[in-house]
């Protein structure tokens, strides 16, 4: 078992949020249906759902170990279907991490109010909550 100082785990979650904005303009946020992959270097599982641009900067807020994500703009999903997790890209498309996906409340460390989608609804109210343990 490993515990952080604090000021180790807000570096490391700004090392998380510098890498989503590395490149500028770009970065993604897409949801899927289904579980998600064992790893995030595997190919995405279920459909996809929606893109959501991610603002620049990423991070709204990094402090005693929880970074809070931007909101996201409400954007047109592709596909329909229950959300149950989302892959983070940088703007070059490269893997970030992938997170679970939950409702609002649900503690999930992305929420949106419901997770069922439809094509061609906008999408919107997704927020990443990133805490290190």
């Amino acid at each position: 078992m490993m515990d952080l100082a604090l000021p180790v785990k807000n570096d490391r979650l700004q090392a998380i949020a510098s890498r989503v904005d590395n490149a500028g303009n770009g970065a993604t946020f897409t949801l899927y249906t289904e579980e998600r992959p064992a790893n995030a270097q595997q190919a995405p599982s279920g459909e996809e759902l929606v893109a959501l641009p991610v603002p620049v900067p990423f991070a709204d807020s990094i402090e005693n170990g929880v970074l809070t994500g931007k909101p996201m703009p409400e954007t047109m999903a592709t596909g329909g279907g229950e959300a149950g997790w989302g892959r983070l890209r940088d703007a070059t498309g490269a893997t970030v991490m992938d997170l679970e996906v939950g409702e609002d409340g649900s503690g999930a460390p992305a929420t949106m109010p419901a997770t069922q989608v439809y094509a061609g609804m906008l999408v919107e109210g997704v927020s990443l909550v990133l805490v290190e343990p």
